[in-house]
């Protein structure tokens, strides 16, 4: 007879023959007990090897929840910075078509200045109606006209 497929205890007897002077009908009681001592010590290293195991689950999913969460507020910061870049981006635009719209107001201004002045002037309505055109593109830029610069502050 043989305990097989469970612990190895060195001081544990696994195996046993019958012999012509030892049967082993007559060991029944150590073998018992030894089938039961086997099992025992079995059951206890599975339970250990599952305890382990679990220790070993639950720090992994410690490390990932960690690991997620500073991942998160690494998006979180990153999302938070690109929306203050877009956000200057945006003012700095806006005070680019200020004074772009500030600078064709002013050349309007001069043409119909030197137009007065000319050897050869432009027509009356005709400057009038391209200066009106220049004048509407220059309100149209206008962060300050259009009240663009409050959005999305």
């Amino acid at each position: 007879m043989k305990i097989s497929r469970g612990a190895t205890l060195d001081e544990l007897r696994t195996t046993w023959h019958d012999k012509s002077d030892d049967r082993v009908e007559a060991h029944l009681t150590d073998i018992a007990v030894n089938v039961l001592v086997a099992g025992e010590y079995t059951c206890r290293e599975r339970e250990n090897s599952r305890y382990q195991w679990l220790v070993e689950y639950k720090a992994d999913l410690i490390e990932r929840a960690k690991r997620e969460r500073e991942e998160a507020e690494k998006a979180e910061r990153e999302r938070h910075m690109k929306e203050e870049k877009a956000r200057v981006d945006r003012l700095l635009s806006e005070a680019k078509a200020l004074r772009e719209a500030e600078e064709i107001r002013a050349y309007v201004a001069s043409v119909r200045k030197l137009n007065k002045n000319s050897v050869d002037p432009v027509p009356e309505d005709e400057l009038r109606n391209w200066a009106f055109w220049a004048l509407e593109q220059a309100d149209r830029i206008d962060p300050v006209r259009s009240r663009r610069f409050l959005i999305d502050r």
